[in-house]
């Protein structure tokens, strides 16, 4: 039976994966124009910069502001959680939270703010 670490680690690693490949693909694409285009899960570094540069300055949202980091937070144990952190030139630009569908071969965005 995998611990949840081992399975959480085996599911970052893929997605690690597959950022790598998205950042790739738009390089090779030439459509960056000299934009530094990073892809990370949603940690610590991405919550702080939500906090600093995001939280309370977002134009006009209908039914108030995202708590991403209560949103991550309530989502920590579940191992098929996909999470994305947008970056370019090293500015948070886009977080999304979601899961892996049971078929394994799509993933469900539940939330995407940029």
């Amino acid at each position: 039976m995998s611990t949840f670490c081992g399975v959480r680690e085996r599911y970052l690693k893929i997605y690690q994966e597959a950022f790598d490949e998205v950042v790739a693909t738009y390089v090779e694409a030439g459509v960056l124009a000299g934009i530094e285009l990073r892809l990370s899960p949603i940690d610590k570094t991405a919550l702080s910069a939500w906090s600093s540069e995001w939280m309370g300055k977002s134009a006009k949202q209908k039914h108030g502001e995202w708590q991403w980091d209560r949103m991550v937070a309530k989502r920590i144990k579940r191992c098929k959680k996909f999470d994305l952190a947008i970056w370019g030139d090293g500015i948070l630009c886009g977080l999304s939270l979601g899961l892996v569908t049971r078929g394994k071969k799509t993933v469900r965005m539940n939330y995407l703010q940029a």
